[in-house]
């Protein structure tokens, strides 16, 4: 794609959060090599953006070292690549050359002073997104939220309906927060650290009830509040030791925080919580951290077991940054192995005993993470997986088979070809047909029986599988073959009538179809001419099914 049409090619969610966050001064860094660009976006972390351009202007490479996997460019490329479009037109635009004709700058910039500002005011009086938008940049800081939120507000009901935004106009409801926000990160880099933090709560706030009153199923409130949370931490981060701001910072976080503007959103709550750590360096502030943490502890009886352990793994995690900004990394180190009962603390002391060739003190914390954790499948997963490999560092060849069966039975294929190589081929095969008679006598694990099926090409029991499980055909026909090609085609020719007559929708439909393309795969062209000649005989009152066959191309 072309830089400077960039915007055809990006999705436009993405698109709106990239220029946000472009505008929003986000691209802390953009740098040229040649044809190579090389940019530093902050986000939730800090991600490096590379994008290659070749001499036309041509995208010919980029890549973000975020987790987002659901499109080919994310917000963060988005925002680069706004930042060296107008890079480049900052560095090829020359002086003004001479014109007859009148643009609209060289009118403005010729009006007097009082006529301007008539135009201004007259143009507020009729566009209160004007009014808003300038008094947020110029009026008094004392009164900066009043004009955030009227701006917000304004940009909200402008495309609200019966109370509701509907999800197409979503984006343009958050435009004056994206705006207010943009204004937040102005007055940070200025040193307005307060009412930087001041707007963001804004923001927030004002972001929040939108999605109770819009359909946000494009993410753009709610990354507006992300922005808004992401933009409040990187604030408290920047305030250098001893700023006059820092106290109001803090209490603006906490006070926020304290809402139960977040009672549903506890990730957000713990975000902007872990914003006050870097604010902890005076001893009084910390003491009231502290002391609201332990508040929050008291309220245990209100909480399920699970959000206590979350809320007391959220504070650990906070407690542990602080320490290491300011107390050591010895004291972070004691504070870990105080609290091993927080998954993460003792999964970094897992990978320690790794680090420093310890594979027994491995073993001891995931065999005790095991027994905590019972009941949590995710974290007695992780345990066991870090056993097995504490297991193969130590020789234990009897602990590996016994916990590689495990996972299998639990249905976990990646440690199936592991058990494999712990026999020799003479003991192999009785293993495996004891496993495979667990697997089809017990709790069904269809996934990891089949995966065994296929990799070790057991084709009489994939044929049983598929008489048993006839929908299953489409994905293990081909391991059938050619060894039985007759029975394959008589399982399509049983499966394909009964499918067709349960479908009743166009989707069903298409899904018959995919099947006598198989069926073709395997019989041949002709044969499968012939299944879909009979179905459109027996069905010629179901349009849809009859457009679907004739779109085969099999007659």
């Amino acid at each position: 794609m072309r830089l400077d049409e960039f915007e055809s090619h990006v999705d436009g969610k993405i698109l709106r959060r990239g220029y946000g966050y472009y505008k929003s001064g986000s691209v802390v860094s953009l740098e040229r090599d040649g044809g190579e660009w090389a940019a530093q976006v902050l986000g939730g972390d800090c991600y490096d953006v590379t994008v290659t351009l070749s001499e036309g202007g041509d995208v010919v490479g980029s890549f973000c070292g975020c987790p987002y996997e659901w499109g080919e460019y994310c917000k963060h490329q988005a925002a680069v690549f706004y930042a060296i479009r107008d890079e480049g037109r900052n560095k090829t635009a020359g002086p003004p050359e001479p014109s007859r004709k009148e643009t609209l700058e060289n009118i403005i910039q010729g009006l007097e002073k009082p006529v301007l500002a008539s135009i201004i005011l007259e143009l507020a009086e009729q566009h209160d997104s004007i009014k808003n938008s300038l008094m947020l940049r110029y009026a008094d800081k004392g009164d900066i939220t009043v004009h955030a939120r009227a701006l917000i507000r304004g940009a909200v009901k402008s495309v609200m309906r019966r109370g509701f935004v509907e999800y197409g106009d979503v984006a343009r409801a958050i435009e004056g927060a994206l705006e207010a926000l943009g204004q937040a990160s102005e007055l940070r880099g200025g040193g307005g650290f307060l009412d930087c933090a001041r707007l963001c709560v804004v923001v927030a706030e004002e972001m929040m009830d939108l999605m109770n009153n819009c359909d946000d199923s494009g993410g753009d409130a709610g990354g507006a509040v992300e922005s808004a949370i992401e933009l409040l931490r990187e604030t408290a981060d920047g305030i250098p030791e001893g700023h006059p701001d820092a106290e109001g910072v803090f209490r603006a976080i906490i006070s926020h925080a304290d809402g139960k503007l977040y009672d549903g959103w506890r990730d957000w709550r713990m975000k902007l919580l872990s914003a006050c750590a870097p604010l902890c360096g005076n001893p009084g502030l910390r003491e009231e951290l502290e002391a609201y943490f332990l508040r929050m502890r008291w309220q245990k009886n209100e909480r399920s077991d699970w959000e206590n352990r979350y809320l007391n793994s959220g504070i650990q995690r906070i407690a542990l940054d602080i320490i290491s900004r300011f107390d050591g990394p010895e004291r972070a180190e004691a504070f870990i192995e105080q609290n091993l009962e927080n998954s993460d603390f003792r999964r970094r002391a897992i990978e320690k005993a790794f680090e420093q060739n310890n594979p027994g003190r491995a073993l001891r914390l995931c065999l005790e993470g095991e027994a905590m954790d019972e009941g949590y499948g995710g974290l007695t997963s992780s345990w066991k997986k870090h056993r097995y490999a504490a297991y193969e560092l130590l020789g234990d060849m009897d602990g590996q088979k016994a916990l590689a069966m495990e996972f299998v039975m639990d249905g976990v294929f990646e440690y199936f070809p592991r058990l494999k190589n712990l026999y020799p081929p003479g003991e192999w095969g009785a293993v495996l047909e004891n496993l495979l008679g667990k697997l089809e006598s017990g709790a069904s694990k269809h996934g990891v029986y089949v995966s065994i099926l296929t990799h070790e090409g057991l084709k009489p029991r994939i044929l049983a599988y598929c008489r048993q499980h006839p929908r299953s055909l489409t994905s293990l026909y081909p391991h059938l073959l050619p060894d039985y090609e007759d029975e394959v085609a008589e399982l399509f020719e049983g499966l394909i009538p009964s499918i067709a007559e349960r479908a009743s929708n166009r989707r069903e439909y298409q899904e018959v179809c995919v099947i006598i393309k198989h069926y073709a795969t395997t019989c041949g062209k002709e044969a499968a001419a012939k299944v879909a000649s009979c179905l459109l005989s027996k069905y010629p009152r179901r349009p849809a099914f009859v457009d679907e066959l004739k779109r085969l191309g099999l007659s």
